[in-house]
């Protein structure tokens, strides 16, 4: 039971890591939008580059927008789930 705790949080870590390193150095250079809130945090460091002078950074992007939608998780769904 522990054993299959542990791979499943290096599995998620390793997903994590590869799903950063798509979007680090394809996506976002290349300036394609991926889908949901890093979709929205690429769109959202385009425009400000462009219209402010300034990059948004993406994982601030992703932070900010997706902590309301793990609370809702939590709330809806429990501890357990999220």
């Amino acid at each position: 039971m522990y054993e299959k705790k542990i791979e499943d949080i290096v599995l998620s870590i390793c997903g994590t890591l590869l799903m950063a390193i798509g979007i680090q150095c394809f996506l976002e250079p290349a300036h394609l939008v991926a889908g949901g809130v890093t979709g929205i945090g690429i769109m959202l460091n385009a425009f400000t580059s462009a219209q402010l002078g300034f990059p948004t950074p993406l994982w601030l992007v992703n932070a900010v927008l997706n902590l309301p939608l793990f609370l809702a998780a939590w709330k809806m769904q429990g501890g357990r789930f999220v």
